[in-house]
C-alpha cells in the first residue's frame, strides 16, 4: 500500500501549485510545472500537511452535510430525512455538502500557496518593492 501512497503523495506535492503558477504568474504549462516544483521543493513538510488537509476537506464536508442535514431535517423540522449517504440511493445532502466545500477548498489552496511562497521566497518583500518601483517618482 505504501508503495503507491508515497509516490502519489510526492507527485501531488510537486504538482499542487501548477494551477496557481499558471494563473498568478501567467506561465505556460511547462513553465508552470517547473515553477510549481521549485516552490514545492523548498517546503515539502508544509505541502504534505496541506495535501492531507485538502484530501480530508471533501470527506468532512460530505459527512457533515449528510449527518447534520439529516439531523436538522428530522429533529428540528420534523420531516422524514433523506437516506444517508452510506445506503444505496442516498446522498442528496452529501452532494450539497460536496458542492458547498468547493469555495472553501479553493481558498485553502490559495492561502497555502501564499504561505509557502511567502516563507520560501520572501514574496511579501518582492511585492512591496514592485509596488514602490511602480509609483511615480515624487521628487520629480
Amino acid at each position: 500500500m505504501s508503495c503507491l501512497f508515497v509516490p502519489g503523495l510526492a507527485i501531488a506535492a510537486l504538482t499542487l501549485f501548477v494551477g496557481e503558477a499558471m494563473l498568478l504568474e501567467r506561465a505556460g504549462m511547462g513553465t508552470a510545472f517547473a515553477r510549481a516544483q521549485s516552490v514545492a521543493g523548498n517546503a515539502v513538510g508544509d505541502l504534505v500537511l496541506g495535501i492531507i488537509v485538502i484530501a480530508l476537506i471533501p470527506v468532512s464536508a460530505i459527512l457533515l452535510a449528510d449527518i447534520g442535514g439529516r439531523t436538522l431535517i428530522g429533529e428540528l423540522l420534523l420531516f422524514r430525512p433523506p437516506r444517508p449517504v452510506w445506503e444505496i440511493g442516498g446522498g442528496a445532502l452529501a452532494t450539497i455538502g460536496l458542492f458547498l466545500q468547493v469555495p472553501f477548498l479553493a481558498t485553502a489552496r490559495f492561502f497555502l500557496y501564499l504561505n509557502v511562497r511567502t516563507r520560501t521566497e520572501g514574496w511579501d518583500i518582492q511585492t512591496r518593492f514592485a509596488g514602490l518601483a511602480a509609483r511615480p517618482d515624487e521628487a520629480a
